[in-house]
């Protein structure tokens, strides 16, 4: 018998469904209490699991002088129950994709809006810098002021994001400023890595004193990396289709104008 209600409840049966189905099947039509000692379960119980199996077309039910009896149908029949099942399955299928289109308008306006990591301190603003050696696309693009991001971050540390950043093949364009520069390189003796080099996959130009700028700027894939000077001390990561796409289009704006470095025999 156990191996019995085990079946019945692989089918979809509660374990006091089984119970009830194989008594009404032992022992013939019956009413709620005999059922309930037969199987050894309080009368509520029973009742509605009497009633479960009867909602799921397993069981029949007939009245007697105010006194509700139940049958079993033949279990030949047991076949029209998963029929069942997998009718309402199909009902149920077709009302999932009905409203697909629906709810993938909702999860599209989830994933559209801007998604904004915030990170605090020296090693807040080397995790924020690190995502840009996971990007798809092998194209970096950077307003970068060497002064801050040395001062901030330190010149040993972005020495060695450098070199892991060449020798996985990421490729640069990067906007500075010449003064900037001339602070930096005067203070720490590895100026000629950030030189326009192509071994390096790097190529630089320079814009004008006006635009010179404190806060880093890296944009790759639809994300935007802000790196701030040390005294504020924290970066931020804005993940957004539109707001990356408006920073490269501003980013080639610039670089149209922006000049080459002294020496530079690029065309």
């Amino acid at each position: 018998m156990e191996k019995l209600q085990d079946r019945l409840q692989s089918i979809g049966l509660s374990d006091k469904e089984a119970a009830c189905c194989l008594a009404l099947l032992r022992y013939g039509t019956q009413a709620t209490s005999t059922v309930a000692k037969r199987c050894s379960l309080n009368r509520g119980t029973t009742y509605v699991a009497l009633h479960s199996l009867l909602d799921k077309g397993l069981v029949t039910k007939a009245s007697k002088r105010s006194v509700q009896y139940f049958t079993a149908i033949p279990p030949a029949q047991f076949d029209l129950y998963i029929n069942a099942k997998q009718a309402e399955l199909e009902r149920q299928r077709g009302e999932l994709h009905a409203i697909i289109p629906e709810l993938s308008k909702l999860s599209g306006a989830q994933r559209s809006r801007p998604k904004v990591s915030y990170y605090e301190g020296v090693d807040g603003a080397r995790t924020a810098l690190e995502q840009t050696l996971t990007a798809k696309d092998k194209l970096l693009r950077s307003f970068l002021s060497i002064e801050d991001i040395f001062a901030f971050l330190g010149p040993e540390y972005f020495d060695d994001y450098t070199s892991r950043r060449i020798s996985s093949g990421y490729q640069l364009k990067v906007l500075r400023h010449i003064e900037k520069d001339r602070v930096a390189f005067s203070a720490f003796p590895i100026p000629s890595k950030y030189a326009s080099d192509e071994t390096a996959n790097r190529e630089v130009r320079y814009v004008a004193d006006e635009l010179a700028f404190p806060v880093t700027t890296y944009m790759f894939d639809d994300k935007v990396a802000f790196i701030s000077t040390r005294e504020e001390n924290f970066a931020v990561i804005i993940q957004s289709h539109e707001i990356a796409q408006t920073h490269v289009k501003l980013f080639e704006l610039l670089w149209g104008t922006a000049v080459r470095p002294p020496g530079s025999d690029r065309p």
